[in-house]
């Protein structure tokens, strides 16, 4: 026959486990999952969870790169429009890791255009989650876009191959 005792110790101790975990969870409250930090005048940095883009003002308009996915992209342009009216008029996918890029529709949908190299572009092309680039450049810099903007990159693989 099992002591009442036993019951109890049992009862407390799940208890104890129970409010303990409760508050350590309390005290680590999470980040906010998406934030907008300025890098320098006109130069920011958007974080969503682990991965970062970048968000840069013009006097033309907005640069986003790597608009991770849908969620992380429509919280970019939230505080993008904190700090401008301005829109959004490139969209620079960096590589060739789709996960990284599959946000790009709320852009392209108000008129961005979307530059990628072009053999990143042949990574990415096929996935369905990933809105194809109007623009991919083969050579190691970008086309000049006035004084709007101008990217110099040499392509190579990345871990994602």
């Amino acid at each position: 026959m099992r002591k009442p005792i036993h019951g109890m110790i049992a009862g407390a101790s799940v208890a104890t486990a129970l409010a303990l975990t409760v508050a350590v969870a309390a005290a680590q409250a999470p980040a906010p999952q998406f934030d907008l930090t300025k890098v320098t005048d006109h130069v920011y940095s958007f974080r969503s969870g682990i991965h970062r883009a970048m968000v840069v003002v013009t006097s033309d308009g907005v640069i986003v790169t790597d608009p991770i996915n849908s969620v992380a992209a429509k919280n970019m342009m939230d505080e993008i429009r904190k700090v401008t009216d301005k829109p959004v008029k490139f969209v620079i996918y960096s590589h060739n890791h789709w996960d990284h890029i599959a946000g790009a529709r709320i852009f392209k949908d108000q008129g961005a255009k979307i530059i990628q190299h072009a053999l990143a572009a042949q990574h990415t092309r096929s996935n369905p989650d990933v809105v194809p680039a109007d623009e991919a450049f083969k050579d190691d810099k970008a086309n000049n876009r006035g004084c709007l903007w101008h990217v110099s990159a040499l392509y190579r693989p990345s871990n994602g191959l």
